[in-house]
């Protein structure tokens, strides 16, 4: 009778320590979906109808781009191009949301710009509002910031300067910075078609996937040339 009651005892134990593991588990797994860095990744994309989701998202656009010096236009090519309009899209590199945010590159950056701790989560940045806000100020730094010594009196050097902050929002500024001579400010010199040449050329030596990826941003940038009109 003992060992029967012993059996049992350790039966009534192995369930609450089971139950105790698999509400612990469900608890952390819910916290890990939400302020998780993502590694790892595989691409995951999805065909939407893209003309309904620029209608959906133009207000969340217009306001980012009001408060942050960026033209529509660009906002939404940059989402043209990087996830196609699907909000929850996911890169083999990990890059996520509409603009395609890394969590520990350019989301950090945008939380220490505001003062914040860590990085986005995962659910903040599969969140359109608050995605294109992220996107709209990092391209606001690229731009405004680390761009800033380019000229943009004319249409020729305004065309540069877009050129160049999509160049950076791929491939990064330091790259780009390179491909530049590694001085942004020789750009003021150099005609538009000298500097996409460049970049197309170093593409083509180190980073193939930029060559392709400037090439749809210019056929995006055309497509949303009304939302700058």
């Amino acid at each position: 009778m003992k060992f029967i009651k012993i059996i049992k005892s350790k039966k009534l134990i192995f369930l609450a320590l089971s139950t105790l593991l698999v509400t612990a588990c469900g608890n952390n797994f819910h916290n890990y979906e939400k302020g998780r860095i993502l590694k790892n990744c595989s691409t995951h994309l999805r065909s939407v109808d893209k003309s309904a989701k620029l209608d959906e998202y133009l207000p969340y656009i217009s306001s980012s781009a009001k408060r942050h010096n960026i033209t529509p236009q660009m906002i939404a090519t940059v989402i043209d191009v990087e996830s196609g309009w699907y909000p929850k899209a996911v890169s083999k590199a990990c890059a996520l949301g509409l603009m395609q945010i890394i969590q520990k590159s350019a989301g950090k950056d945008i939380y220490e710009k505001w003062g914040m701790l860590g990085v986005p989560s995962v659910e903040v940045l599969f969140d359109p509002k608050k995605n294109i806000e992220i996107g709209t100020r990092y391209l606001d730094i690229i731009g405004n910031e680390y761009l800033k010594e380019l000229k943009r009196n004319t249409p020729k050097e305004q065309a540069k300067w877009i050129y160049l902050t999509f160049a950076s929002y791929k491939a990064g500024i330091g790259s780009v910075r390179q491909m530049m001579g590694g001085d942004f400010s020789l750009v003021n010199k150099m005609p538009y078609s000298y500097v996409r040449e460049l970049i197309i050329k170093q593409g083509a030596k180190y980073d193939h996937e930029l060559v392709y990826h400037m090439y749809k941003m210019e056929q995006s940038w055309k497509k949303y040339r009304f939302l700058s009109e």
